[in-house]
């Protein structure tokens, strides 16, 4: 069991305030098995590897620098996007 590797365990607030979550949305993920949990004598304790999981699983790393679309180029996209998916004719064009 890899929780016990780390000897270390947060309380359900601890994770809420890590997570800058409420500690309703924390109950939720418990609730649903999405954050594991050790229940010992009526306590709920979140092994600190198990939080740095579901961080893990969900983390999304951040996209290079986009330069912004002019609206003719835009326009051109949204055009093609309509004609692509809705057979439809196209859209006026910006000046």
């Amino acid at each position: 069991m890899e929780f016990l590797a780390s000897n270390r365990f947060l309380l359900p607030s601890e994770v809420a305030e890590r997570l800058r979550c409420s500690m309703r949305t924390v109950r939720r993920l418990i609730a649903r098995g999405e954050l594991g949990v050790v229940r010992s004598a009526g306590s709920v304790l979140v092994p600190e590897g198990e939080l740095e999981r579901y961080i893990s699983e969900r983390f999304t790393p951040a996209r290079a620098e986009q330069r912004p679309v002019e609206p003719r180029e835009l326009m051109d996209i949204l055009n093609a996007a309509v004609a692509r998916h809705r057979g439809r004719p196209r859209i006026g064009t910006v000046r």
